[in-house]
């Protein structure tokens, strides 16, 4: 059953790329484009959480200052994902932003907290270098200047994509760990979200008279798409109290990066070959850590 819940999860996590792009193609990734969908999802957080803590709101200081920080994570990982959109498939996103959102989480654990580094990670972390090499190093280009200018950015959307989805997990453990006056789990979502919502619509309001055309549509499907990626976020913490974190976060990487690669033959991007056996790199790499945690 607990397996049934993750691969549930595996194929929510795998649906919200596809709706972020959908949502790129016709709305585009500029700042009002991106603050617009912060607050939409900041919103349908802040209801979905309010339930989930009984319409009990919880307030210290230091939730108050790890719930900006979060914001401002979760922005530039909202706007780097936009961006990515623009330039790649989702194969080649979902490397990106999952195997940031597994290792850098596990390497604070190692640096921080005093968790064991294992072979296992080590050669995790090697095949994942290969996999980040394969896709993000392009053939030769002859020609040189605005072409090589706008690789290199293009580059720094991606890294952007791999860190913050990474720190996403780094704040929670953080978080957690911290030895100050706090609020519980889900009255930290909860303040999370609300000010997601103060921000976010401080910049729509202010970006409002030179707002891009909205489309229904894709907005609709991009939200439907953060509400899925809320579902399976709760799945996988009831999966959490049966399974090993190890075991249900690799399934969860390794799957969602399937998943978005397969998801990419629906697209106008299709997954290359060299992406293909980035993605079987990643996967052997995951396979390392589940299997020799030692």
């Amino acid at each position: 059953m607990y397996y049934g819940l993750v691969c549930i999860a595996v194929v929510l996590f795998g649906t919200q790329f596809l709706t972020k792009s959908e949502y790129v193609k016709k709305m585009g990734s500029g700042l009002f484009q991106t603050m617009f969908l912060s607050l939409l999802g900041g919103v349908l957080g802040a209801v979905i959480m309010l339930f989930t803590n009984k319409f009990r709101f919880e307030y210290t200081h230091f939730t108050l200052i790890m719930a900006f920080v979060s914001f401002l994570n979760g922005f530039l990982f909202t706007l780097c994902s936009l961006k990515s959109f623009e330039r790649v498939n989702l194969a080649v996103y979902s490397i990106y932003s999952m195997l940031g959102g597994m290792i850098l989480p596990i390497l604070a654990g190692v640096i921080f907290y005093e968790e064991a580094f294992t072979l296992g990670l080590g050669l995790c972390i090697a095949f994942i270098g290969v996999a980040i090499v394969l896709v993000s190093v392009k053939k030769s280009e002859k020609s040189v200047g605005e072409k090589s200018e706008k690789s290199w950015i293009s580059l720094l959307f991606y890294i952007g994509v791999f860190l913050f989805n990474g720190m996403a997990g780094v704040i929670s453990k953080f978080y957690t760990e911290a030895p100050y006056l706090k609020a519980t789990s889900a009255g930290y979502s909860l303040l999370s979200s609300l000010v997601t919502v103060a921000v976010s619509l401080i910049f729509v309001l202010l970006l409002w008279k030179k707002r891009p055309k909205i489309y229904t549509k894709p907005t609709l499907i991009a939200l439907c798409g953060n509400a899925g990626n809320r579902v399976a976020n709760y799945l996988l913490l009831l999966a959490l109290a049966v399974l090993p974190a190890s075991v249900n976060y690799s399934f969860v990487t390794g799957g969602t990066i399937i998943v978005s690669t397969a998801l990419s033959y629906f697209t106008d991007k299709k997954p290359t070959t060299k992406e293909w056996i980035a993605v079987v790199a990643a996967f052997i790499g995951i396979m390392c850590l589940v299997l020799l945690p030692f």
